[in-house]
Formats: structure tokens, sequence, C-alpha cells
């Protein structure tokens, strides 16, 4: 179509996503308030404030750092202790490393007042256990790191309140992790999770079909067993028991035998892309209940048993996509609580249950384009509270409800083109403020205003494209 006023007007009030702007020059007052010799006060390269006692063999903290503090780094000293109201008064505080001391424990409410905190660096310590609700104010913590410590649990709910939390390394833990616990980790983006086994023996890793599969253990002495590749078209009856990771990647299988898993108890990982399955038992997965992540892409499925993961509560990631699934049970996912990424992209979806997703209260990543949905239900993700990445595009959606994205706060990326959309309703993102990509290209939209229009300038400038 040919841009009409309104519309290129509303594309001059698009701003560009990455822009980045020259901070003003920072008073060297700053400078002047750092005054312990033992620290450093000076600006990093994005002219941040910081501060540095690094390595100066403190076993206690200084009184005095400057309020605008923005980096604090205390690494590399001899700290057993963190009182109580450290630097109560640095509010702006973005990154805090205390790596490399000797910290056993840290009191509750010991890092409240950091709401502004983003990084926080407390590996190669002694830390036993955490508080509860150590984390509870830093609402805004993306990366934490945890590893080459002493801990042998973690509360329940100790992230409960993170839900920006991107990156979590708790390494080499003395523990086996409980379910719980587990629960807890299975919210974070990216995980880096290695407890510390005992020696598996080398008995573990017999029978193993030597001509078609390799079995080892990988760097986290998990039981691998590889058969990738090999033109099976039957799985291998002898294989290690304990098996907890196993790939059939590339083969040609077209059929699995109901109880082919069984065995496999310990199954955390299990490949089964890129074959030619066409459907599934019922029970194939109901033995393996401490499954993990499950790859299914690539194959012919045309259609799914109701209750083929119902005993896979774990379930964190799943990838269903690149087959021929014309429809999706109601339920089929209901038991499937800790689902984090679902990939159900380039199937022949026409429909979805409105309640096919309720269930998936922790869901972060899902994507639906390249199938066939024609509309969608006003409900449909409204249980989705932490959904962050949402991809519609190439599909055929003529409308969307009032409603849709309501709930969905923490929606930061969302792709809606090539699909027939004319006009949208009045503030449908007006409450997804944390919107970083918004995509309608290649649809028939031609005014912005009914949509955006109300002072939502957060929402325009993440528009990306408008044909």
């Amino acid at each position: 179509m040919t841009p009409s006023k309104s519309v290129l007007g509303a594309l001059l009030m698009l701003t560009a996503i990455f822009v980045k702007t020259s901070p003003q020059p920072t008073p060297q007052e700053f400078l002047k308030h750092c005054l312990d010799k033992k620290c450093v006060c000076s600006f990093d390269w994005l002219n941040r404030k910081k501060v540095s006692c690094r390595g100066k063999n403190l076993t206690s903290i200084p009184l005095q750092f400057p309020v605008k503090t923005e980096i604090l780094d205390l690494s590399g000293n001899q700290l057993q202790n963190l009182s109580a109201g450290i630097c109560d008064h640095c509010t702006e505080l973005k990154k805090l490393n205390l790596t490399g001391n000797q910290l056993q424990n840290l009191s509750a409410g010991i890092f409240d007042h950091f709401t502004e905190l983003i990084y926080l660096y407390l590996h190669n310590n002694q830390l036993k256990d955490l508080p509860e609700d150590i984390f509870h104010n830093n609402t805004k913590l993306r990366w934490l790191y945890l590893h080459n410590n002493q801990l042998k649990d973690l509360p329940e709910d100790i992230f409960h309140n993170n839900t920006k939390l991107r990156w979590l390394v708790i390494t080499d833990m003395k523990m086996t992790p409980r379910k719980s616990v587990l629960g807890a980790l299975l919210m974070l983006t990216a995980i880096f999770v290695k407890t510390s086994p005992q020696p598996t023996p080398q008995e573990f890793l017999k029978p193993c079909p030597e001509k078609k599969c390799v079995c080892s253990f990988d760097k986290y002495k998990r039981l691998k067993v590889s058969c990738s590749g090999q033109n099976l078209t039957s799985i291998p009856l002898q294989l290690p028991v304990k098996t907890e990771i196993l790939n059939l990647t590339g083969n040609q299988l077209q059929n699995l035998s109901a109880g082919i898993f069984d065995h496999f108890t310990k199954l955390n990982y299990l490949y089964l892309q890129n074959n030619q399955l066409k459907n599934l038992p019922q029970d194939i997965f109901s033995k393996n209940t401490e499954l993990l992540f499950l790859y299914l892409e690539n194959n012919q499925l045309k259609n799914l048993p109701q209750d083929i993961f119902s005993k896979n509560t774990w379930l964190f990631e799943l990838d269903l996509s690149y087959n021929q699934l014309q429809n999706l049970s109601a339920g089929i996912f209901d038991h499937c609580t800790w689902l984090y990424h679902l990939y159900l992209q380039n199937n022949q979806l026409k429909d979805l249950p409105q309640d096919i997703f309720s269930m998936n209260t922790y869901l972060r990543w899902l994507e639906l384009q390249n199938n066939q949905l024609e509309d969608l239900p006003q409900d449909i993700f409204s249980m989705n509270t932490y959904l962050r990445w949402l991809d519609l595009q190439n599909n055929q959606l003529k409308d969307l409800p009032q409603d849709i994205f309501s709930m969905n706060t923490n929606l930061e990326w969302l792709y809606l083109q090539n699909n027939q959309l004319k006009d949208l309703p009045q503030d449908i993102f007006s409450m997804n403020t944390d919107l970083d990509v918004l995509d309608l290209s290649y649809n028939a939209i031609e005014y912005l205003q009914s949509c955006c229009n109300h002072g939502n300038t957060r929402i325009l400038s993440t528009i990306t494209k408008l044909h």
C-alpha cells in the first residue's frame, strides 16, 4: 500500500532501539568522596562510577563509599562476614563483586538496599547456605555467580522475586539437587549447574553396542549414549540402564515400540530429532519421570496422544517443531508445569484450545510461527505471566482480542509479521511496557493510533517495521 499521512506520522515517532547516548560529564566530586586509601575511585568505559578495593587483604569493609557508586569491587580479599547495613546508601549500585573471599554465610537483608543491582558475584567463597529472602529485593538481578562454594541446598523460593534473572552459575555443588531446588533453577534462562557426584564405575557403561553407539561420561560425569547418524531403523535393546543423555538424532526411525524407554528412569536428555517418526505410543515416556529436555523436531508427526507427557512433570524444554501437527489436544501440556521453552513452529496448526498453556505458568519462550493459525482465544496466554518471547509470524491471523497480551507484562519480544492483521484493538499493548521488539511488518495495518497513540511512546519505539 501507499503509506498515508497518519502512517508516516506514526513512523516518524519511532525511535531507534539500539541507540547509545553519550552521558553527560560526571562531576569530579565523586572522586573526592573516595576517602579510603585502599580503594580506588574511577569511571569505567561506560562512565559508570566505580570503586575498586580488589586484592587489598581487607578483613572488613570500609565504612564510607561515595553515595553514587554504581560498581563496587571487593574481590580477592579476606572477608569472612558481611555486616548488615553495608553501603546502605549505595542505592544506585548495579554491580557487586565479592568473589575470592572467605565468606561463610550471609545475613538476611544484606542486599536489601541494592534494588538496582544487576550483577552479583559470590563465587569462590565458603558459603554453606543462603537465607531464603537473600535476593528478595534484587528484582532487577540478571547475572548471579555462586559456583565454587560449599552449598548443600538452596531454599525452594530463593529466586521467586528474581523474574529478570538470566544467568545463574552454580557449579561444583556438594549435593544432588532435590526437586524443589531443581524447580527453582528451572525458572532461569541460562543455567550452568554441576553437582559433584561420586565417581561412576566404568561398569555403568555396559552394555554398549560399540558398532552403533558411543557410551561415555560427559564433563559433568553424566552417562551419555550417542547413537546419532547411524541410519538406525530401530533402537538397540542393549543400552546402559543408568543412561542420562540419549542421542538418537539423524537416524531412520519411523516407529518406536511401546516400552522402549521404560528402563531409562534416570534419563534427563532425549534427542529424537531428524528421524522419520510418524506417531508415538501413548505411554512412550511414562517411565522417564526425570526427563528435562525432549527434542522431537523435524519428524513426520501428525498428532500426539493427549497424555503423552503426563508423567514428565519436570520437563523444561520441549521441541515439536517441523512436524505435521494439525491440532493439539486440550490438556496435552497440563502436567508439564515447569515447562520453560516450547517450540511448535513449522507445523500445520489451525487453532489452539483456549487453556492449552494455562498450566505452563513458568513458560518464558513460545514459538508458534509458520503455522496456519487464523485466530487466538482471548485468554490463551493469560497464565503465562513470565513469557518473554512470543513468535506468531507467518500465520493467518486476521485480528487479535483486546486483552490477549494484557497479562504478559514481562514480554520483551513479540513477532506478528506476515499475518493478515488490518487493525489492532485500542491499548492492546498498554501492559507490555518491557517490549524491546515488536514486529508488525507485512500486515495490512494502516493506522497505529488505535493501539499505540495513548502516551505509550515505549511501544512506538519498539516497532521495528510497518508495511
